[in-house]
């Protein structure tokens, strides 16, 4: 994440958006009892249409709200050629069209330690669908959607630039 946009927050009760959070609560807020859906952008993937990946997670740093509760994560991407920007728009990462591909973090062990690196499992299956679609070509952005239950920590672009969300690709 490269810009402090790109990594958002989406209450799902109300659908209003959160364009300037310093953390991206994944997915419980305990604060105002709420749960959240996260939308990251990544600009400018160097990866050419129809490569092959062969690795590709997102790594976060812990913020320093540390959490161990029983947290189960769902990844997906958006299912578009060019990811356009997050808007204050109510819904606007929930109404995005989603990849058929999706990843299924279950029992995230504890963030528990400020600073530390933590990687998400492998995405290839949705990173693969995107860059496979007729109307990538190299440079495009990918949106990552993460949601469903529990609570983990991540440092937001708005809070540390250096800490913020990493997407990580390897391919051929």
């Amino acid at each position: 994440v490269s810009q402090d946009e790109d990594d958002v927050e989406e209450r799902v009760t109300t659908q209003g958006m959160a364009l300037g959070s310093t953390d991206l609560e994944m997915v419980r807020d305990v604060t105002n009892s709420f749960d959240k859906i996260v939308g990251l952008r990544f600009r400018s993937i160097p990866i050419p249409q129809g490569s092959t990946i062969t690795n590709s997670y997102v790594e976060f740093t812990v913020n320093d709200d540390t959490a161990s509760q029983t947290t189960n994560l769902l990844i997906q991407g958006e299912a578009a050629d060019n990811a356009s920007p997050f808007t204050s728009a109510k819904g606007n990462v929930s109404s995005r069209p989603r990849t058929a591909a999706s990843t299924a973090c279950n029992n995230v062990p504890a963030w528990n330690i400020e600073g530390e690196k933590k990687q998400t499992p492998n995405i290839t299956p949705l990173i693969q669908e995107i860059i496979a679609r007729p109307g990538w070509v190299n440079g495009n952005n990918i949106v990552i959607i993460i949601s469903c239950s529990g609570r983990r920590v991540a440092d937001a672009h708005d809070r540390t630039p250096a800490n913020a969300p990493l997407l990580v690709i390897q391919y051929q």
